[in-house]
């Protein structure tokens, strides 16, 4: 009897493949095994995350992001090493792409995935969502231990790529900066760090409010000073 052929590119209801699954559970050998697939027709497809009550939270999510968002390290360089099927700066519908994906999600205690995504050069490191919020925001709020992961990516973040990340950026939503976000949410590990590589410009004011980093501190975390 002929074994029956399997469609690699085959979607559950979300849009999701075999490829996305794999993905995200860090099964680098199948994720391996399933891009080599003659069948695959796109190692891109994306699908939709769908949260309580059948609602989509998050849309537009390639297998590389899902690597990256689910703090896979190992699948997401599989994914990256094929760029003639993986779109490495891909964003979802929220616009945020695979770093800051890798900042934002809850698998930030451990930093591998963002230390192995800062080595792949192409990529912005101040690519923003739709809110203008950067990875270095995102790190900047989790930092809140010296020997925390999302500590250790921030560092690693502001070293490797020193020239390239721009401490003082504003987001779009309140004109705050990484140290501003920090400060607020009383993350001292990170605000400290971003201290001691130029995050303090006192010149930068969030608005409408006008208040500084500074100011800011004063009123939500007078332990940050």
């Amino acid at each position: 009897r002929t074994a029956p052929k399997r469609d690699a590119g085959a979607k559950l209801p979300s849009g999701e493949t075999a490829l996305h699954l794999a993905a995200r559970a860090g099964a680098a050998a199948i994720v391996a095994q399933t891009m080599t697939h003659p069948m695959l027709r796109a190692a891109d497809t994306t699908h939709v995350v769908v949260g309580e009550g059948g609602r989509p939270v998050a849309g537009g999510r390639t297998a590389f992001l899902d690597a990256a968002a689910y703090g896979q390290a190992e699948a997401a360089a599989v994914l990256a090493s094929r760029p003639d099927l993986v779109d490495i700066h891909a964003t979802d519908a929220r616009g945020r792409g695979a770093l800051l994906l890798a900042s934002d999600e809850a698998h930030a205690s451990d930093p591998a995935t963002v230390v192995y995504l800062l080595s792949l050069e192409a990529l912005d490191v101040n690519a923003a969502d739709a809110d203008g919020l950067t990875p270095l925001m995102r790190l900047a709020q989790r930092a809140r231990l010296e020997d925390g992961g999302p500590h250790a990516a921030l560092q690693a973040l502001l070293v490797a790529r020193r020239g390239e990340v721009d401490v003082n950026a504003t987001d779009r939503s309140a004109g705050m900066t990484a140290l501003m976000h920090g400060v607020k949410r009383g993350a001292r590990a990170g605000v400290r760090t971003l201290l001691a590589h130029g995050g303090s410009d006192e010149k930068v004011a969030a608005w409408p409010s006008g208040e500084t980093a500074w100011m800011l501190a004063s009123l939500c975390t007078p332990e940050a000073f």
